[in-house]
């Protein structure tokens, strides 16, 4: 019996949420209290402790409260965040040696666990390393620590592959920590100082460290009276972990059940390979600490409504599950159904759930479990368990529900009471989906990961409906809900969501505390996917202390009756509703929030990026890494600006060519891609060690600019400490053609131990510097560049001020960004709007985000108004106002001025008030010409519009001319990226592989795409739509089918409103004869393997149908091979191969040989060695024609390369 598949359903998974205080602690797991979130919460105070959650064994620490000389990263609710999966959202970071955290003891203790991570490797492997303790000062031991058992990507359930990295809603690195526990060799007092200290032999790039839980862990406990020693004759089990105890040790089971007892396993480690079934039968251990089950199928099954009278207790179990397999019911630690049973005292560890029990069961009890670092939940009730609890018990990093109550069939009288829940990795602290009589009581659930609140109760994923009284009393709730990308909004401390039905239900919520929730206190869902009405609800005596939004947050139909709920540090307002139907009916005591709704959610929220640490493991000394992809996405719903993207020396940033960022991200919107983008980074090693660093993305947010923290490292231990330029970005805004600005100043530092020669320091672009700093730098000192922009055109305008030095192998560099004005510069790109109000849904920020369709529309009553800051005061002469040119909009005049201020106090009028049309039939655009005046705010003031009871604007375009100056209005301006596409050499009739290029509108103005098409033996598709909006991006996909051989050219077209008129790309290709033979390519989904590969460049590249990939073998270390295996013994008579067309790939000739084999050991040359000359002028592609030759294996041995020491191939085709 194995259970269902685990929700699967689930949507893709990401979130962000603004960074926190710092945490207050030093208290035991069962008080753990932090303050609020800096970004969206108001001071507030902190919370007693409460006799909420379990009464643990152990005392909890926080590294981040104690003394270190590492980095203490800060409070963070961004999902892909080391600190944002720690508890308390906080943790300290070792990186070098020396680096160190240390605790002070304040209960005797003889055991710890420490809560941590280590980086991935590049391959999703893993890396293991050990880290140094030491009590008191002297060293104690090694603890061996691993990352091989964390780091999740891609899409739900999740990979390890590194490689999915990508869209916010479904490729976000997590899963970062582990645990790993040990044993001191006496009790250590109160006063003992125990310190993790990085040394000379631990490697890890970086070691980051949560929580150090201490223990003052009993004696061995003996064998219980009349059960049987699984160690002694005739079982005669291996305590070592070496031999396999699965066999003897289900014997020895099977014989306690028939004697009517159980089975002792004294201290020790046992291996388990398979399941082990259980019934009527009792297994004790020494103690969680001393009696370990290890194994990658290590379980306990029970029958489902045949098991029954089991215990089990005082053991722990250690799975090594790294993936997680839905359809597998053998990686759990208790799996099926157990009836009249009792588990506890078992430590439950790496396993992919702590215990999945389907019903029908009943009357079966958890207790003082400890359960943390699985890859799904914790322990799920899946259907049909009545009358069960959990009681006690400490859960840490599940990946999914901690706790659940799943009724595929109605789960019923069930209990989940003084458990504590930290930290699920996705989806709630405590779930119940359906079921009816249940209880959640005097729980403490803190800090929510991702797609999930603290308390969760929800007719969803096939449940039955939630019936009778459902309990939700005494528990506390802190940092718990998150940010949703897939919704675009808070999920709430307490979630009530009616997707599969209407919640009718009686649900009693009482005495609950709710601290530091981030966004909403209480959540009522539906509507938006389908959902159903909510009633029956009622909410008593709840303390709330600081929400980042509203108390309420109520988006589907139906009512809550609420009394005596007080509420401290409101974020934005009591109530979030749009019409949505719901009712709360508000008894007496409520103190602290309004009942009066709002419509929509703050505009502004942070740029977020991750993975938030990017680590270049096995780097070499002057040469560059390979590349890493850093995702960059808008949370907020107003659209956010971007400067230039730079990183700290030794570091390099390069264009994504997949999902390049430009000038400015979208608003928070999960259809459109828009709202995120990529930069991909590269390390190259100065020296020997470890080099950190700083990717900075400065933007208009809030929290800006957004940092990432980089570490490359050869795997020396020694920091290097380079010479460093600060801010990373320089930003000046508008300025007139021809006009330099004032300066601005780059501090270079040399934080170094010795003086740093400076090479030169130089500027691109329309830049000019002047400087202090001279040819040497000495060590500790500083010095400064002053930056001056003059544009030379108009448009945006970007440079790089690149300091070159001897303690860096690239430059220092601090991006420069500018924009050129004309008198057809839209100056209200980028500008911060705002209005008088905004209807839900149609916030001010639409009428600058570069798309004619979303718009704005005010609030209340006439008169209304929008305004646009530019940031500084800016020559002004017309302004183009825009409505969304759909013919839906029937033409409308609106009544309005114009006013300008320089400080936003003091108002001038510019264009007395006036009737203008908007006309779909003439674009749905005005032009308002006003006098030149210099203004740093300007205004519309609105008191009439004839279509609509509400000011409406869709685009404000502000030019410099227009006015006594002159002037056009603006327009679209496309660019394709490449210019021209070239393909490698493609059978007749076949198809090659995607090539794309991308679609930028630089202009103006929005712009209209009619038509894409392709000329010639080629084929597109695009994620183009009808529009493009101004510095927006889209892609066009092309394949070449040759119908004949030799160069076959051909274009992509792009036809819109671009003055220029279509924009073309040119592609060229190169047609392959079938050499009488087959045109199917019989490498494709062949097996490759190679002598050796470098890093990512492995020997499955060469089949994997993109160019752009490719195998690479190791370095100076001729001769190489690459071998693929057909399957089968094929007919062969002719190769293809090639290298990347990229023109940056330089012409050059392998030397390399043929042979074929039947059975991969005996081989006969089918090409003599030769050289062959790949050239990306003729598509950098080579065939090879061979004897007609029946093979299974073929191999190219390569021994020389005269471009690159070592071999290298992008595609290899094998044909009949």
């Amino acid at each position: 019996m194995f259970p269902r598949q685990i929700r699967a359903a689930r949507r893709a998974l990401s979130r962000a949420v603004p960074p926190a205080r710092r945490l207050v602690t030093g208290l035991t797991a069962t008080a753990l209290v932090a303050a609020a979130p800096l970004l969206v919460l108001p001071a507030s105070p902190a919370a007693a402790a409460t006799p909420a959650g379990a009464a643990v064994p152990f005392t909890e620490y926080l590294a981040a409260n104690a003394t270190t000389n590492g980095r203490v990263l800060a409070p963070d609710y961004t999902y892909g965040a080391l600190a944002s999966e720690a508890t308390g959202r906080q943790a300290v970071q070792l990186v070098g040696q020396g680096s160190f955290v240390s605790f002070t003891l304040t209960q005797p203790a003889n055991a710890v666990d420490f809560h941590y991570a280590l980086p991935d490797s590049l391959d999703g492997a893993g890396l293991t390393a050990p880290l140094s303790v030491y009590v008191n000062g002297a060293k104690s031991q090694d603890l061996q620590l691993t990352s091989t058992d964390s780091w999740l990507y891609g899409a739900y359930t999740f990979t390890n592959n590194p490689a999915d990295v990508g869209n916010p809603q479904s490729a976000v690195p997590h899963d970062f920590y582990n645990d790993v526990r040990t044993m001191f060799p006496s009790v250590l007092p109160a006063g003992t100082v125990v310190k993790l200290q990085i040394d000379a032999n631990d490697t890890a790039p970086w070691y980051a460290v949560n929580t150090a839980d201490f223990e003052n862990v009993p004696a061995p406990l003996p064998k219980p009276a009349g059960y049987l020693d699984v160690t002694q004759a005739p079982y005669d089990i291996d305590s070592s972990g070496v031999a396999d105890a699965t066999g003897e040790l289900t014997q020895a089971i099977n014989d306690a059940e028939t004697a009517g007892t159980g089975v002792y396993l004294p201290k020790g480690l046992y291996k388990i390979t398979a399941p082990i079934g259980l019934n009527k039968v009792g297994v004790a251990g020494a103690g969680e600490w001393y009696t370990e089950l290890t194994g990658h199928n290590v379980e306990f099954q029970g029958n489902v409504g045949q098991t029954t009278g089991v215990t089990v207790h005082d053991l722990s179990i250690f799975g090594n599950v790294n993936s997680r397999d839905d359809s597998d019911g053998t990686v759990n630690g208790f799996n099926g159904g157990f009836n009249n049973s009792t588990i506890s005292n078992v430590w439950i560890q790496n396993q992919k759930v702590g215990a999945w029990i389907v019903g029908a069961t009943t009357n079966l009890k958890f207790q003082n479990m400890r359960i943390q670092d699985t890859l799904a939940d914790g322990i799920n009730f899946d259907g049909g368990v009545t009358n069960s609890s959990v009681t006690n018990s400490f859960f840490r990093n599940t990946q999914d529900d901690g706790l659940a109550m799943w009724s595929s069939t109605t789960d019923s009288g069930d209990t989940f009471d003084h458990n504590t829940v930290d930290s699920p990795g996705l989806a709630n602290n405590i779930a119940v989906y359906g079921g009816s009589n249940n209880s959640v009581t005097n729980n403490l659930v803190q800090d929510t990961v991702t797609r999930g609140g603290g308390i969760h109760v929800g007719n969803r994923f096939g449940a039955s409906a939630l019936a009778g009284t459902t309990t939700i009393s005494g528990n506390k709730l802190v940092r718990t809900g998150q940010f949703d990308p897939g919704w675009d909004y808070g999920v709430g401390a307490m979630w009530f969501f009616a997707l599969d039905s209407a919640m009718t239900g009686t649900i009693n919520i009482s005495n609950n505390e709710i601290d530091s929730s981030p966004y909403e206190a209480y959540q009522f869902e539906g509507t938006l996917e389908g959902g159903k009405p909510i009633s029956g609800v009622t909410i008593s005596n709840d303390t709330v202390n600081g929400v980042g939004t509203y108390v309420f947050q109520d988006q589907t139909s139906g009512s809550a009756t609420v009394s005596g709920v007080t509420a401290t540090g409101v974020g934005v307002g009591g109530v979030e509703d749009c019409a949505s139907g719901f009712t709360l009916n508000q008894g007496s005591g409520n103190t602290g929030w309004s009942g009066a709704a709002t419509c929509g959610f703050p505009g502004a929220a942070p740029v977020t990026a991750f993975p938030s640490t990017v680590t270049f493991e096995n780097a070499r000394v002057g040469s560059a890494t390979p590349v890493q992809k850093v995702t960059i996405y808008n949370t907020g719903r107003s659209a956010a600006s971007l400067g230039g993207i730079s990183a700290s020396g030794g570091f390099t940033v390069t264009r994504d060519p997949s999902n390049p960022c430009g000038t400015s991200l979208n608003g928070a919107n999960d259809t459109d891609p828009g709202m995120w983008c990529q930069i991909d980074v590269s390390y190259t090693a100065p020296t020997s060690g470890i080099t950190t660093g700083t990717l900075t993305v400065p933007n208009s947010q809030p929290g800006g600019p957004t940092t990432v923290q980089l570490v490359g490292t050869d795997g020396g231990t020694a920091v290097h400490t380079p010479v460093s330029a600060s801010p990373g970005s320089l930003a000046f805004g508008n300025a007139a053609v021809g006009a330099t600005t004032a300066p601005q100043t780059v501090t270079v530092s040399n934080p170094g131990p010795a003086a740093a020669t400076l090479t030169s320091i130089t500027v691109s672009g329309p830049y000019a510097q002047t400087n202090t700093c001279g040819g040497s730098l000495a060590a500790g000192a500083s010095c400064t560049v002053a930056v001056t922009f003059k544009p030379t055109a108009g448009g945006a305008q970007n440079g790089i001020l690149a300091i070159a030095n001897s303690t860096t192998a690239t430059p220092v560099g601090t991006t420069l960004t500018g924009t050129g004005v004309t008198a057809t510069t839209n100056l209200a790109q980028g500008a911060t709007i705002s209005a008088s109000g905004s209807a839900g849904g149609f916030p001010a920020s639409n009428t600058n985000d570069g798309d004619t369709s979303s718009y704005w529309e005010g609030a209340g009553s006439f008169p209304q108004w929008v305004q646009a800051d530019l940031g500084s005061v800016q020559q002004v002469g017309s302004l183009v106002l825009d409505l969304p040119p759909s013919s839906a909009w029937g033409a409308r005049t609106q009544t309005l001025s114009v006013q300008g201020s320089t400080d936003a106090s003091s108002w001038t009028t510019l264009k007395a008030s006036a009737g203008y049309t908007f006309d779909p039939a003439t674009g749905n655009t005005v032009t308002v010409t006003l006098p030149a005046s210099s203004v740093r705010y300007l205004r519309l003031n609105i008191t009439a519009n004839t279509g609509w009871s509400a000011g409406q604007l869709s685009e404000l375009q502000i030019f410099s001319g227009g006015g006594s100056g002159g002037g056009t209005a603006p327009t679209a301006s496309l660019a394709a990226s490449p210019a021209a596409l070239s393909f490698a050499g493609t059978t007749v009739g076949s198809h090659s592989a995607a090539q794309t290029t991308t679609i930028t509108n630089n202009g103006g103005a929005a712009a209209t795409l009619s038509a894409i098409t392709t000329s010639g033996d080629y084929a597109e598709t695009s994620t183009c739509g009808a529009s493009l909006a101004v510095h927006a991006s889209c892609t066009v996909g092309v394949t070449f089918t040759p119908t004949a051989t030799g160069t076959r050219t051909g274009s992509v077209s792009v036809a819109g409103n671009d003055p220029a008129g279509p924009l073309t790309v040119a592609l060229t290709g190169t047609g392959n004869p079938a050499s009488g033979g087959g045109s199917t390519n019989l490498a494709a989904g062949a097996t490759m393997t190679a002598s050796g590969s470098t890093q990512n460049y492995t020997p499955a590249n060469t089949n994997d149908g993109n160019t752009g990939s490719y195998w690479e073998s190791a370095d100076n270390a001729f001769p190489q091979w690459l071998q693929a295996d057909l399957g089968s013994s094929k007919s062969v008579t002719r190769l293809v191969l090639d290298l990347p067309p990229s023109s940056a790939w330089g012409a050059r000739t392998q030397t390399l040989s043929v042979q074929g084999s039947a059975d991969g050991s005996s081989w006969t040359t089918l090409k003599a060695s030769a050289g062959y000359t790949f050239d990306p002028a003729t598509g950098n592609t080579v065939t090879v024609t061979l004897p007609t030759s029946s093979v299974r294996y073929l191999r190219l041995n390569v021994t020389a390369n005269t471009a690159w020491p070592a071999a290298q191939l992008s595609e290899l085709q094998i044909f009949s």
